[in-house]
């Protein structure tokens, strides 16, 4: 599989040091390639909801194109309210992937989207053949994590103001 395009921002500038969610940028094809043999693939299209607030599923989602919107629900006025989007090359339900609770968000499909599953058990069997590229899998998922959190940290700021 051609995972070139698994990086590609449209609105990042070619050499741009910005942080962004893209995971796992360093890895060759060949490191790309050993972990894909574990995955699955899901294809959504614009409005689908590809995981839903509440579901146990401890399962990681790598989207190889299109963009997802992270949408949050209201108990107060029994809306949605969007968080964040999640375009190619990041990764989603990283939540549920480490702590086996249910999901906190739902994730929707903005645009026709492909996305790799990982499963806990086809990552247990990949992290035994391939500790190495498995321990970067998850330091890379805690940057990302990370990220997230202090994005969540400054808009709570915000509010708080």
């Amino acid at each position: 599989m051609d995972t070139s395009a698994f990086f590609d921002y449209p609105d990042q500038q070619p050499g741009a040091q910005a942080e962004t969610e893209v995971l796992l940028a360093k890895w060759s094809d060949e490191d790309w390639a050993k972990l894909l043999a574990y995955t699955s693939v899901r294809r959504a299209r614009p409005s689908e909801v590809v995981l839903q607030e509440g579901e146990t599923e401890r399962a990681i989602y790598f989207v190889t194109s299109g963009t997802l919107e992270i949408l949050i629900g209201s108990t107060m006025d029994r809306t949605t309210r969007r968080l964040s989007l999640v375009k190619t090359g990041s990764v989603v339900g990283e939540f549920a992937f480490f702590d086996a609770r249910p999901r906190s968000a739902m994730a929707r499909a903005l645009t026709d989207c492909e996305l790799l599953r990982l499963g806990n058990d086809a990552f247990d069997v990949f992290a035994a053949r391939e500790p190495i590229l498995a321990r970067d899998l998850l330091f890379d998922l805690g940057r990302i994590l990370s990220l997230r959190l202090r994005q969540a940290n400054a808009i709570i700021g915000q509010w708080l103001r």
